[in-house]
């Protein structure tokens, strides 16, 4: 029989000889024993968990001579098929190679077959994230109602990418990753039942930190292992095999790092290259290396945090008490970065190099020590002025237009026998220092005493009231109201004088009254034209009726109410209306509306705006009455003289804006019936 490799040859043939995951030992077994099998699960989980070891103990569950059940006989004529990857019923079909919609389709129309030997047909499907989504969707109806005799088994490493149809119809499994201690006891076993002698405990732990959590790649280095020295398992071996670095040659690159000696680290460098250590292997074995010793700064008593034997415990142990945790904690994150950058890097060795200096150069930061200021120096007269006294009712920050008084220089009493001042500044936020004696003086005990004497100076003379300077006042903004952001425009407007200059000052109420009347529609076509339509709209359906003092009536027939409770509801429409009147008739307008009755012969009829887009007389809509035989019973406008009215263009500010801006002359003026 040809050779079987370890993760082969002890791969688990029932659910009790599985190691770990017991969440799913303990549900699949009892949904054996007790008839409960679904018809389609979805294992997940890293590489090596066990998850097609699963499908196949759950396909030697389903078809066992005494099963269904949760303990395989593996004596029977199925499961010794099943176990030798020969049953007929248990289809195992690789997902990276059978993607495509054909081979889906083909799967589909043989599920319907009964099976050949058991009582179920188990459909294995590895790595079923690589099916495409044409291929997905053709296994959504088979997997939503499959035949009886048929159970979907999918695995995969990455089940993000598969569909959320899909899994919506199988039972989930998440397979984790086994510890440390789980793959360090079976390798152990494995050894023993090969007849391997295990030389160093610490090439076990190699191996299963080297695994990452995966039993097949611990077998799997353990079987090379083997093959390299089948007399004992040693830590050379391992590290020969697996190309990492010595756990020695960390422990002295770690300490050459604490110690800043950049050049041992350089040739120490060297020395692991030309032994074949690869760049990428060195800084994440010396970024985990670090991790260690962080682990035993942390927590010194929690021994599986941290699985290496006891010599190398004591050694690490010592190693983490020579550096402060502060600085440790700056060097793994230096280092830890490094992996990423030497994937894109052309020169990995001097990025490493560069990332071991950074690390080199990180210092903790000192702590300043608690002590007293050191004493100051007497000041020289003759060199700079004494540092002068502000008393605490003058306040410190003081203008610069105000002037200050500094005080004459006071001599300074003797100094205390026993008191020496130092011959350079001292700074003041240093650790306390004690200046040295002269030759031949007694030194001072350490520290001498500060002199507490108050030093006696003549009271300065008052400075100068300080003026104030006049606070500031903040200008108040206050948001403008609607009315007011269109103020501008109704200004704009009156500027322009469309309405054609309104009444003089000193006009009495009644004729005010007739000639807004006769003006009315004109007030109406300029609110219209100069974008205010709703303004325009809320006046249209009211007429003036009464003017008492400054307060001018407009009646709103009944059906109209809506507009008169409009115009009073925003009191913007109804403040433009107020301008525009206002400087119409040359007084302070103010609005009252009501409701009542309008005779007819005070209606309006705004068919002059047609007429004027027609090429009408006016451009304007005039106000006109309703009845055919009715006479108008309000005296006609005052009219303007011809000579009067061509002055007032010409002198009108818009035409010589437009003069002044042409440069032009005026040659003609034309009445619009001479324009005719």
């Amino acid at each position: 029989m040809a050779y079987l490799s370890l993760y082969r040859k002890y791969r688990p043939q029932t659910f009790q000889e599985a190691v770990g995951q017991e969440h799913i030992v303990r549900t699949l077994t009892n949904a054996l024993n007790m008839g409960r099998v679904a018809h389609a699960y979805l294992f997940s989980g890293p590489r090596g968990t066990g998850k097609t070891t699963f499908a196949r103990l759950l396909a030697k569950g389903l078809n066992c001579a005494s099963g269904p059940t949760g303990n395989p006989c593996n004596t029977c004529h199925n499961c010794e098929r099943i176990t030798r990857s020969a049953s007929v019923d248990v289809i195992e079909i690789d997902g990276a190679s059978n993607r495509g919609i054909d081979e889906i389709r083909e799967l589909r129309d043989r599920v319907r077959f009964a099976p050949a030997e058991g009582r179920s047909k188990v459909y294995i499907i590895d790595e079923v994230h690589m099916l495409t989504n044409e291929a997905f969707n053709a296994l959504l109806k088979v997997l939503e109602e499959p035949p009886e005799h048929v159970v979907f088994v999918f695995a995969t490493t990455e089940v993000h990418k598969v569909p959320p149809t899909i899994l919506s119809r199988c039972q989930k499994f998440d397979f984790r990753r086994f510890s440390q201690k789980q793959l360090v006891s079976l390798l152990e076993r494995v050894a023993q039942a090969e007849h391997m002698e295990i030389l160093d405990q610490q090439a076990l732990n190699l191996i299963a930190r080297h695994a990452e959590g995966g039993m097949r790649d611990a077998l799997a280095i353990l079987d090379q292992c083997l093959a390299y020295n089948p007399k004992g398992l040693s830590t050379e071996a391992v590290v020969a095999i697996l190309g990492i670095v010595r756990r020695e040659a960390l422990a002295s690159l770690v300490g050459y790092l604490f110690k800043g000696d950049m050049a041992a680290i350089l040739s120490l460098l060297q020395s692991l290259y030309d032994e074949g250590v690869e760049v990428r292997q060195l800084a994440k074995d010396l970024t985990n290396f670090l991790r260690d010793l962080m682990m035993l700064r942390v927590a010194p008593k929690a021994t599986g945090l941290v699985a290496v034997d006891q010599a190398e415990y004591q050694r690490m142990k010592e190693l983490s008490g020579q550096v402060d945790m502060r600085r440790l904690l700056q060097m793994i994150d230096i280092l830890s970065g490094l992996d990423s950058e030497l994937r894109w890097s052309g020169h990995p060795g001097l990025a490493v190099e560069i990332a071991l200096l950074k690390a080199m150069s990180v210092e903790a930061p000192p702590v300043q020590p608690v002590s007293r200021p050191a004493p100051q120096p007497a000041p020289k007269p003759a060199l700079q002025p004494a540092p002068q006294r502000v008393p605490q009712h003058v306040p410190q920050h003081v203008p610069q237009h105000v002037p200050q008084h500094v005080p004459q220089p006071v001599s300074q009493p003797a100094p205390p026998p026993g008191y020496y001042p130092p011959t350079s500044p001292v700074s003041q936020t240093g650790p306390y220092q004690v200046p040295a004696a002269p030759k031949g003086a007694a030194s001072p005990p350490f520290p001498p005493p500060m002199p507490r004497a108050p030093i006696q100076q003549p009271a300065p003379a008052p400075p100068p009231p300080v003026q104030q300077p006049p606070p500031v006042q903040q200008p108040s903004y206050n948001p403008p109201s609607p009315a007011e952001r269109v103020m501008p425009m109704v200004d704009r407007i009156m500027g322009g004088d469309l309405l054609g200059g309104g009444l003089k000052e000193g006009v009495g109420d009644d004729e005010v009254l007739r000639y807004l009347q006769q003006q009315w529609a004109r007030v109406l076509s300029i609110l219209k034209e100069s974008r205010l339509p709703q303004t325009e709209v809320f006046l249209r359906e009211g007429y003036p009726v009464k003017l008492a003092g400054n307060t001018l009536t407009i009646r709103y027939a009944p059906h109209n109410a809506f507009m008169q409770a409009s115009l009073e509801r925003y009191s913007r429409n109804k403040t433009i209306a107020e301008r525009v009147i206002s400087s119409l008739v040359k007084r302070e307008i103010k609005l009252h509306t009501e409701i009542g009755e309008i005779p007819k012969s005070q209606g309006l009829d705004f068919s002059g705006e047609s007429q004027a887009e027609g090429g009408s007389q006016s451009h304007l809509p005039q106000l006109i009455g309703t009845g055919e035989g009715e006479q108008d019973s309000r005296p006609p406008a005052p009219s303007i003289p011809e000579d009067e009215e061509r002055k007032r263009v010409i002198e009108h500010p818009a035409v010589q804006k437009a003069l002044q801006l042409f440069a032009g002359q005026i040659v003609e003026v034309k009445s619009e019936q001479e324009g005719e």
